[in-house]
């Protein structure tokens, strides 16, 4: 039989149990016991609740969302009609679908009232009327793409995975600026 001590196994084995058991217990203690992403259940609202109702006039549109801008919340189309919660005056609502520009317009306030709403298909060709928004919510916050599109749900994480990536920043780096300008730094062609 060995005797307990440093040359033990039995010791070596104690310790490590011991400081996988306390690591976890850390570890575990140190995030939220629920995570910010966890959205609630939506509880399902009707027109007659003072609601605002969406109705989409495009009948060929299939899955449009609706987003209250500056809110968490979305909801989905159901038979040609979109319905949120009432919002504020100077609030924006965005109506977007696949295939179709995005929509936003702003709340009147009233409630219930009803926006028909109609949905302008993306062009198959390039548009060169399209109206570029800046993607920041800095620049300006009712037209961006992050007030949508940052996870909010799971299916709305793109700003947030853009603005990881080196697309977001090209023009940072003066490399991918003069290379798109065709100059080099001081701006020489």
């Amino acid at each position: 039989m060995r005797p307990i001590g440093i040359g033990s196994t039995r010791l070596w084995q104690v310790l490590y149990v011991n400081n996988l058991l306390f690591f976890s217990v850390a570890l575990s203690s140190c995030g939220p016991s629920v995570f910010a992403a966890s959205v609630p259940a939506n509880i399902p609202i009707t027109a007659k609740s003072g609601s605002v109702t969406i109705k989409i006039t495009n009948s060929e549109v299939k899955g449009a969302i609706a987003h209250v801008v500056e809110t968490h919340e979305t909801v989905t189309l159901d038979r040609n009609t979109l319905v949120v919660s009432a919002c504020s005056p100077g609030q924006h609502i965005s109506v977007w679908a696949p295939g179709y520009y995005i929509y936003t317009f702003e709340c009147s306030g009233i409630s219930p009232i009803e926006y028909p709403v109609s949905l302008e298909a993306v062009d198959s060709t390039d548009n060169p009327n399209y109206t570029w928004m800046d993607a920041d919510i800095r620049t300006d916050p009712t037209r961006n793409c992050a007030s949508c599109h940052s996870g909010q749900s799971l299916d709305s994480a793109e700003y947030l995975e853009w603005n990881k990536d080196g697309h977001s920043k090209a023009f940072v780096d003066p490399f991918f600026w003069t290379m798109y300008l065709g100059t080099d730094v001081n701006r020489n062609a």
